[in-house]
């Protein structure tokens, strides 16, 4: 999922979904990348990282729409 983010967006998810920390950013990337299923993936961000986000606001949207491609392949 690392090389689908460019450097922007990165910058982009890290200060709206992520309270500006790279190290959250980077682990969250690295555990979703590791699960085998949407399904997982899906679980782990909602009971791990997504607790404070809007779900209409269109960081959330666009992270979400490259998790799902991510499984898509």
């Amino acid at each position: 999922m690392k090389s689908a983010i460019g450097l922007n967006q990165k910058f982009l998810f890290m200060n709206d979904l992520f309270e500006g920390e790279n190290e959250k950013f980077n682990d969250a990337i690295n555990k979703i990348n590791s699960f085998k299923t949407l399904q997982e993936a899906l679980a782990y961000i909602d009971s791990e990282i997504s607790s404070a986000w809007d779900k209409e606001n269109s960081s959330v949207i666009n992270f979400m729409d490259l998790v799902e491609r991510r499984f898509m392949a």
